[in-house]
């Protein structure tokens, strides 16, 4: 007979809708698994793909939570080595916008939530329903975030519970391209990537079948992201943070950087989707400035290929690059940094910041986005 989740497994307590515990804390610790590591230092070393992630601090809770974590494995010759990391976990249970409903607001994993997901899921539901729901992205017809799901009606608790999976997924999956996609800005613009990791969730957690079937079990595996570190201070913190320059000269010229680093990644046919101050962080030795959230993009290629499915190809003198630049306008990703810090700076500490923004346009080589404008009025 299959067991049912009990309140062991589901780590709860006497009130099924206690909001989850969560494991990504300061003091915590847990065991990772290696899938790809990206041959940088320090991770070049290790020798095991077993490691082991203690948590110091936690960076944010947004869409994903993002840890500041010491990471401890085998290096060469057996001995054992540790160093400084972020890690980025991609788990549906935690996030506090990614957890909204329609209204906005925070609907906290439970005990409750857990076990609907785990019958959904060994009930066999889950696989049509992510395909579904696969088919209606492809479709446009689906409303953005998983809030829309919690609507009362049978299974809604479980559904959301597997949109938030898929979608967890989906980031994972979208921000390890990008950083593929970037690599020869790595270091740069944005931070190195170390490695992908795999988290599988205790046992104590999970009904004991469902972990050891190959057709359940990945739906109960967290996959992270380990990159490099920057130490330093946020973008948009820089009129109060004591590590940016105290010469408020030099603040116009890191703005500048940013704006630049987001051309540069806009070049490369990564269209940011959730861009921002917030989202940069500035190196308070160099100072230079670091994109780091690349969670939610589009890329060109794949744009091309579902606007040729639209049939817009069809449409007498249409151009895929030239479409993509239109697209980088929309977005202004560079003006969702340069504007917002222009103005900030502009009523924190009185500086007339003037930056240069690309014009995006299709150049000779098929290419978009010349950084050849100049002044506020051109950021399109």
């Amino acid at each position: 007979m299959a067991s049912t989740p009990t309140k062991t497994m589901l780590e709860a307590d006497s009130d099924k809708s206690t909001p989850t515990l969560t494991p990504y804390r300061p003091g915590q610790q847990f065991p990772l698994e290696i899938l790809k590591s990206c041959d940088a230092w320090p991770f070049a070393e290790l020798q095991d793909p077993e490691i082991t992630a203690a948590i110091s601090a936690v960076y944010s809770n947004t869409m994903s939570p993002v840890l500041d974590a010491i990471v401890f494995g085998i290096g060469k010759f057996g001995a054992k080595t540790h160093f400084r990391a972020v890690l980025k976990v991609y788990d549906r249970r935690f996030g506090e916008h990614l957890r909204s409903d329609l209204h906005q607001n925070h609907r906290p994993h439970t005990p409750e939530h857990e076990a609907a997901f785990q019958s959904f899921v060994k009930e066999g539901k889950i696989e049509s329903f992510i395909c579904g729901r696969e088919e209606s992205m492809r479709q446009k017809k689906l409303l953005p975030g998983c809030g829309h799901i919690l609507d009362g009606t049978e299974n809604g608790i479980a559904k959301f519970e597997a949109a938030l999976w898929h979608e967890s997924k989906k980031l994972f999956s979208c921000e390890a391209e990008a950083y593929e996609r970037l690599e020869d800005l790595q270091g740069k613009a944005i931070p190195r990537l170390y490695a992908h990791v795999r988290l599988t969730l205790p046992k104590t957690l999970v009904q004991k079948e469902l972990l050891d079937e190959p057709e359940t079990a990945p739906y109960f595996e967290v996959y992270g992201i380990i990159l490099e570190r920057i130490t330093g201070y946020n973008l948009i913190d820089m009129p109060m943070s004591a590590l940016s320059p105290e010469n408020t000269k030099l603040w116009p010229g890191i703005v500048q950087s940013a704006v630049d680093a987001v051309h540069e990644i806009n070049k490369r046919g990564v269209l940011m989707r959730d861009c921002g101050p917030r989202n940069v962080v500035v190196d308070k030795r160099s100072q230079t400035p670091f994109v780091v959230d690349l969670a939610q993009c589009d890329f060109k290629d794949k744009l091309i290929e579902e606007w040729r499915e639209y049939g817009r190809h069809e449409k007498e003198g249409w151009d895929p690059d030239t479409e993509y630049c239109d697209q980088l306008r929309l977005a202004s990703n560079h003006g969702e940094v340069g504007v917002i810090m222009t103005t900030l700076l502009r009523r924190s500490a009185g500086l007339d910041v003037v930056i240069r923004y690309p014009k995006y346009e299709k150049v000779s080589n098929g290419c978009c986005g010349r950084q050849n404008g100049s002044g506020v009025n051109d950021a399109v």
